[in-house]
């Protein structure tokens, strides 16, 4: 009894110092937020070998550390200090050894997805509170008079954050939310509407276009998983697809023959903006002309960023700032990837319900990675898609208990 009472404080401890530790990155608190990650990766080390579960390593965590190393090598200014330089990018590599141990083979998944759970939960409103709190920030105290698409950052007043950030901020309230509609209890599944709620409110006001064209998409996915998976309804799962790809192409060929003459009648709206901007955008001209001066003698140094504008594309955003050896590297680690993805998806040790919840995250911030700039703007993003590539990686070759003790 007392044993397990000592083991529970310990359990709540831990959960409690995660938190913190997580909400100190998430609001870039002054100076600590350099170290924050760190010290969640600490706590974490600390209570797996008091449960004397086994740390493993992983051959994608040593060429992401590897990349690191290269990549700040190509992209070190004198003028600042190591650490600040390339804390985001070390910090990645321990949040994705964490997210690579947080399942363990040969456990019962339950206990650990409930745990997960959890901390997606408070992760999605600290990110809710994020967005609250630089909105609050923004009309009450900040005399500068802003476009409405940039908000000052909550501590620095000098520091301007683009709307995409705000953007960003809600991928894991809204992917969560979207998976507790489904999947999770009643008193969850309120939540999660309200996630959602926030999400579509806060992009459309803002005008951020990516999660807006993302969302029914997300939504279905989620809907159709949940329909087919666990109800077995493949045939209404069926219908309601094809209605819905009717409907997608009706809206495309609407788009595409009335998009001038809609963007007009709406001017002024972010409704009319949406339509005028569309999927053109000054992203695509950034990753255009880093691909047209794209060389394999190429150094870094963000020399096509300085001509046009930062490549809204992660891997093409390391190859101006890493050079080619970074971007080549950080290729590797992108099949690395898709491959732990793949056995992940085909594991049939793991449940609906955890695959779900994975890859409804995943792959909103791959499009994220695929369409914005965000390491530096938000680096409490990156570091948490770290985790999250670390959770299918670990999991990818899973098995359960009876299967660890004969294999």
């Amino acid at each position: 009894m007392l044993q397990t009472k000592t083991d529970n404080v310990i359990f709540y401890i831990y959960i409690a110092l995660s938190c913190l530790f997580t909400a100190l990155f998430i609001f870039e608190v002054p100076r600590i937020v350099f170290y924050a990650p760190v010290l969640l990766f600490t706590v974490f080390l600390c209570y797996n070998r008091i449960k004397k579960e086994r740390f493993r390593f992983s051959a994608a965590a040593a060429v992401l550390a590897v990349f690191t190393v290269v990549f700040i090598i190509f992209d070190y200014d004198t003028s600042q200090s190591f650490y600040y330089q390339s804390y985001i990018h070390i910090q990645a590599v321990m949040l994705f050894l964490m997210g690579f141990n947080f399942f363990q083979p040969g456990e019962p998944l339950d206990r650990k997805l409930r745990l997960l759970d959890g901390y997606l939960h408070a992760i999605s409103w600290m990110y809710v509170i994020y967005v609250a709190v630089t909105f609050i920030h923004y009309y009450c105290f900040t005399p500068a008079d802003l476009e409405v698409r940039f908000y000052y950052s909550i501590w620095y007043d000098f520091v301007k954050k683009p709307a995409t950030v705000i953007s960003m901020s809600l991928v894991i309230p809204f992917t969560y939310g979207v998976w507790a509609l489904f999947f999770s209890r009643w008193y969850k599944k309120l939540i999660g509407v309200l996630f959602i709620a926030i999400t579509a409110g806060v992009n459309l006001y803002t005008g951020t276009r990516t999660l807006v064209y993302l969302f029914p998409f997300v939504l279905l996915f989620v809907f159709q998983v949940w329909l087919v998976f666990i109800k077995k309804k493949i045939r209404p799962a069926i219908v309601i697809g094809g209605a819905c790809l009717l409907i997608l192409i009706c809206l495309t060929l609407v788009y595409h023959f009335y998009r001038d003459e809609l963007a007009e009648r709406y001017a002024g709206t972010v409704f009319g903006r949406i339509l005028q901007y569309g999927m053109d955008s000054l992203r695509w001209r950034y990753n255009k002309y880093v691909l047209d001066h794209f060389s394999f003698t190429y150094l870094g140094s963000g020399v096509n960023s300085a001509a046009c504008g930062t490549p809204h594309n992660i891997w093409l955003y390391i190859y101006d700032y890493g050079g080619i050896v970074s971007f080549l590297i950080y290729c590797v680690f992108t099949v690395m990837l898709f491959v732990s993805f793949i056995r992940f998806l085909i594991n049939k040790h793991i449940g609906t319900s955890l695959k779900c919840l994975i890859v409804t995250v995943f792959g909103v911030i791959f499009v994220e990675y695929l369409m914005e700039p965000f390491i530096l703007p938000l680096p409490s993003f990156y570091i948490l898609s770290l985790f999250v590539f670390g959770l299918f990686s670990g999991l990818a070759a899973y098995k359960p208990i009876e299967e660890v003790h004969t294999s």
